[in-house]
């Protein structure tokens, strides 16, 4: 009866044996370490996310960027073309309107593989819905120079404010002090 409440009262400690205190006096910094550790890990994975995510995105913009350069080159053949239509422009023409179909399909192919806050699938459709629209009228003879100008800056615009969107989705703080390390 003695030993039942000598258990009892006793603190657990005093119950163990030296080997079971020396283990438990070497486990539990190991533990408590291990679960710092544990806790870095997942800070620097979602900090290494975040990156992988706006990397991508960057990728995107720039690929966005190619499209609006090639728009502005071929703005500049088609009013060209109104002003002065000859051979030479109207090969100048084609070459410019192949470097967007060019743009655009790259564009629209990396599209398919984007996961992310801007539908870029559905942009490029637009863009490419825009543009079509806006060669008919030019082939067509019915914009003037100006208006062909500024038929073509409404679809540069809408593929700069793609752009934009894009980056807008920048590294958090986090990200950005994980990138720096």
């Amino acid at each position: 009866m003695a030993t039942g409440a000598f258990h009892m009262g006793t603190a657990l400690l005093a119950r163990l044996g030296v080997g079971a205190k020396l283990m438990l006096l070497v486990l539990l910094p190991v533990a408590v370490l291990l679960g710092v550790t544990i806790a870095g890990s997942v800070s620097t994975w979602r900090s290494a996310s975040s990156l992988g995510d706006f990397r991508r995105a960057t990728e995107q913009s720039f690929v966005a960027s190619g499209l609006a350069t090639a728009l502005a080159d071929e703005r500049t053949a088609a009013v060209l073309m109104i002003l002065r239509p000859d051979a030479a422009g109207l090969e100048r023409l084609r070459a410019a309107r192949a470097d967007v179909d060019a743009a655009l399909g790259e564009g629209s192919r990396r599209a398919a593989e984007w996961k992310g806050p801007v539908d870029l699938r559905g942009r490029w459709d637009a863009v490419g819905r825009q543009l079509n629209a806006v060669r008919v009228q030019a082939t067509s003879g019915s914009l003037t120079a100006r208006a062909s100008a500024d038929a073509y800056s409404a679809v540069v615009r809408d593929v700069l404010r793609t752009i934009r969107e894009l980056d807008a989705a920048g590294p958090t703080r986090l990200s950005a002090r994980a990138g720096r390390a």
